[in-house]
């Protein structure tokens, strides 16, 4: 024992540094524990001047490189939840929230809601972090460089991302939802409304040029400049019409709302209405000052904005592929169709069957009371557009109303469906399946390299008469007036 003693006597003399670097002369304190150090905000400490903070090399809004460094010669631990960064050059793009971290073990969760840095005097570190977008409707981050805001987050938005710190593994998209609706919880299951589960599949719209993608529930948009920005996660559908961006997502308790897109503002998505269950809405119209039309496959709702109420009309089970169109202030035309009965048999013959009828609809959206225009016996479809009203005969003749009456339209080709009607152009699939565009002033049709299958599903800028919709995850766009057929 003398020996081993005496060895460590004689280390502990040629090297004084180890032994002594943290033991504390008789009488001193040494340096405290990182546990027994008190939490600094992020924020805070940028603003004293403790520490040296900037983000680099973003993967969108997603994920950025925070670069931190203890400028003093005290130990700190710094919580970086609740604390964002905004882009050195203000306004280019969207701000990002600070979430988890991605590098292993770069973080230490040291009490609920807090992602804690430990720094010696001088240390800096590079951590990779998960992020939220702050901004939907900005640009998305690309090679920007980014600096420390000495603002808080609102305090619901910093709930959220306290909630995320204990819980790192829930989807960022979840997490965004609830930033982006100024929710106080993130929905992490499915819905329970029917028919809206999880989002799922790739679908376009297109508005005044902007184009919209929506991917298994990422929204973005890609605006006439060719800058995308990101606007919202888990939405279902995206409405854009004149004046506004809507869309369809759950509320915190998994039913489907209505909701409007703000391009200004801390909270970029505004509650709306709810939706029914098994509601899809198919198009969002203005429908007069202060007013707005849902369609949805079981009726016709118009909203009054300003007194938060919601009319229903056509609300029946027997009344099918429903479109309207407000013609002005006080006048909203639709037409619908109403499905033949089948009838009966009697002696092996079918008896009391009748055909489809297809009627046209006058309302005005103040008053309601809505009123028969007149029935159709001489078409298979019917739809509404800024260009009129138009059909197909059980041919599949392009037929319009002139007057009261359907008259035939065009080249006399035979066609499937009327897939959506413009100002100038009226889009259709051919009678083998080719997308058909046919000016509505001249009859012309054009033929384009595109095949309409049970899966097509298209949108109509109603202000230019392009047609946006996806094939196998890719996006295009297809130019009304050269047929031209562009990827976006």
């Amino acid at each position: 024992m003398r020996t081993v003693l005496f060895l460590a006597a004689i280390f502990a003399l040629l090297t004084p540094g180890v032994f002594a670097q943290n033991t504390p002369s008789p009488g001193e304190k040494g340096p405290p524990a990182f546990a027994d150090l008190k939490l600094v905000l992020l924020r805070q400490a940028a603003a004293d001047g403790r520490v040296k903070v900037g983000g680099i090399n973003p993967s969108g809004y997603r994920r950025v490189t925070l670069k931190i460094e203890n400028r003093g010669d005290q130990r700190l631990a710094v919580d970086l939840c609740g604390s964002f960064l905004r882009p050195k050059k203000k306004g280019s793009c969207q701000r990002l929230g600070l979430g988890p971290a991605i590098t292993p073990q770069a973080t230490l969760k040291l009490s609920a809601g807090t992602i804690v840095v430990h720094l010696e005097p001088g240390e800096k570190k590079s951590i990779r972090m998960n992020t939220v977008c702050l901004d939907a409707g900005r640009s998305c981050p690309g090679s920007q460089s980014f600096v420390i805001s000495p603002d808080a987050l609102p305090a619901v938005r910093e709930k959220v991302m306290r909630w995320w710190a204990d819980h790192p593994d829930v989807p960022q998209g979840a997490v965004n939802s609830a930033i982006w609706r100024f929710s106080e919880t993130v929905r992490i299951t499915p819905g329970t409304a029917v028919n809206y589960t999880t989002p799922k599949g790739s679908f376009a719209a297109l508005h005044g040029g902007t184009y919209y993608r929506l991917t298994d529930g990422a929204l973005s948009c890609l605006d006439t400049d060719g800058i995308e920005r990101i606007l919202g996660a888990e939405m279902f559908s995206v409405l854009p019409c004149a004046g506004a961006v809507y869309g369809v997502a759950l509320s915190d308790t998994g039913t489907p709302e209505l909701w409007r897109l703000a391009l200004t503002g801390e909270q970029p998505w505004g509650r709306v209405m709810p939706v029914g269950n098994g509601l899809r809405v198919l198009e969002v119209i203005p429908a007069g000052s202060g007013r707005i039309g849902v369609v949805t496959d079981g009726g016709l709702f118009i909203r009054d904005l300003a007194a938060g109420e919601t009319k229903s009309y056509f609300a029946n089970t027997q009344i099918l592929d429903l479109s309207a169109r407000a013609v002005s202030d006080t006048r909203v035309l639709v037409a619908l169709r109403v499905p033949g009965q089948g009838g009966y048999y009697q002696g092996g013959e079918r008896k009391g069957s009748t055909s489809d009828i297809f009627e046209l609809w006058t309302l005005d959206p103040r008053r309601g009371e809505p009123e028969l225009m007149k029935r159709f016996w001489n078409v298979s479809a019917m739809s509404i557009g800024p260009a009129g009203v138009f059909g197909l005969s059980h041919l599949g003749v392009l037929r319009k109303i002139k007057g009261k009456s359907f008259k035939d339209f065009g080249s006399g080709a035979i066609y499937k469906q009327i897939l959506a009607v413009g100002k100038s152009h009226v889009w259709l699939q051919s009678e083998k399946d080719d997308l058909v565009v046919v000016n509505t002033k001249t009859g012309t049709a054009k033929k384009l390299e595109v095949i309409v299958d049970d899966s097509f599903a298209g949108d109509i800028d109603t202000v230019s008469d392009d047609l946006a919709f996806t094939n196998d995850g890719k996006f295009y766009r297809v130019s009304a007036k050269t047929g031209e057929v562009i990827e976006q």
